[in-house]
């Protein structure tokens, strides 16, 4: 309990410090492509699309491809110009991409981009021609269903994408940011073993034994850390293995959702499911009946992991890149290994942890006098 109330504290500070390495700019990027997938699934993808027939969502699908395109590259234009309005009041570009003012700045920019015809999405969705719907018998049944089609994205962009639902979606795509960049930090910063990752995260997110570990938002989280963590050879594998058999059935079920979710991520069926007739969406709705389903989409899943590993790269430089920054991080993991106390032997680490703060204390005190005597000569 108290190696994970430290980690859970450390987590919490990151959340406000640690600005080198956040890569605001950089989170800014990925999540205009990650609200692009979003907005795009929901135009072409939602279950309010259900209802069109097989013959019709086929076509769309194929064309799926290019409205996304379309959505990064013109979300991005709709930001910079509400950018330069608030840099106009702020000190600084960077202000813009602090989560605060991100999180309006990208909602309106979606919303612009869905409503105002000057972005140009109505001629995007035109491009999907009648003659992708190859097979079907006559022209009437075509400008039937491209009829449908036209009807029911309407209907989606009047009623179902509104402002709430757009800023739910970019709400959400940064507090995954923000937490698995404290994750991260922790992690690193503490040289912290998974386990005890995951210990702090079912005491913090309050998970019962037991209980059954389908929350989409915190499983994806961990996910995306634990992949980001590991090398491309599918390292994380066998990390997670060896945890499976912990007497901590809490974290057994833990670890068995968090390698079924990085296996349906990372699967070559899963990456090329634009091509495969519809399996990725039956698949989808078996597990994810009341899910968020935005997190299955396979573009937001890497969007999120090429922005771990771009602060995995950041803090492992920046929180070592000076002699003090060293010494700094040194004094941290010592005491930090106070904690990871024994029942048998916990009087004497609570004995040593005091022990070393008043060392600590010490050598302070002595490096304060030193600076003060050399101030006044």
């Amino acid at each position: 309990m108290s190696r994970a109330f430290v980690l859970i504290l450390t987590h919490e500070l990151f959340n406000y410090i640690g600005d080198a390495g956040r890569s605001r700019k950089k989170r800014g990027t990925h999540l205009t492509k990650m609200c692009a997938y979003a907005l795009t699934y929901i135009l072409l993808r939602g279950k309010e699309n259900s209802n069109l027939s097989e013959e019709l969502q086929k076509p769309i699908r194929l064309k799926e491809k290019e409205i996304q395109e379309f959505l990064v590259n013109t979300i991005p234009i709709a930001f910079e110009e509400r950018t330069k309005e608030v840099n106009k009041v702020k000190e600084t570009k960077e202000k813009a991409y602090s989560s605060a003012a991100l999180q309006k700045l990208m909602t309106d920019s979606c919303c612009a981009v869905l409503n105002d015809p000057r972005y140009g999405l109505d001629e995007a969705l035109r491009r999907i021609q009648m003659r992708d719907w190859q097979g079907l018998e006559d022209l009437k049944q075509a400008l039937s269903h491209w009829s449908d089609f036209l009807q029911e994205v309407e209907f989606i962009r009047k009623r179902i994408m509104t402002k709430d639902l757009v800023e739910e979606i970019v709400d959400r795509f940064i507090y995954s940011f923000q937490e698995i960049y404290a994750d991260l930090s922790s992690i690193i910063c503490l040289e912290l073993e998974l386990k005890y990752y995951f210990e702090a995260i079912l005491i913090s997110e309050g998970m019962v034994l037991d209980e059954d570990f389908d929350s989409i938002l915190v499983i994806n989280r961990l996910a995306v850390v634990v992949y980001a963590l590991s090398d491309d050879c599918g390292s994380w594998k066998t990390q997670l293995e060896e945890l499976k058999n912990d007497e901590n059935l809490s974290l057994q079920k833990l670890i068995v959702n968090i390698q079924q979710y990085i296996e349906q991520m990372t699967s070559e069926k899963q990456k090329n499911f634009r091509q495969a007739e519809g399996n990725f969406e039956e698949e989808r709705q078996k597990k994810e009946i009341h899910e968020w389903p935005y997190y299955y989409l396979d573009g937001v899943w890497y969007e999120q992991v090429k922005y771990a590993r771009t602060c995995i790269s950041k803090l492992e430089r920046c929180l070592s890149d000076t002699d003090e920054k060293r010494k700094g991080l040194k004094e941290i993991r010592d005491t930090f290994e106070l904690f990871k106390m024994r029942k048998t032997d916990k009087d004497k680490s609570y004995r040593d942890l005091f022990n070393n703060y008043d060392n600590l204390i010490e050598d302070y005190s002595r490096a304060i006098d030193e600076m003060i005597s050399n101030e006044m000569g």
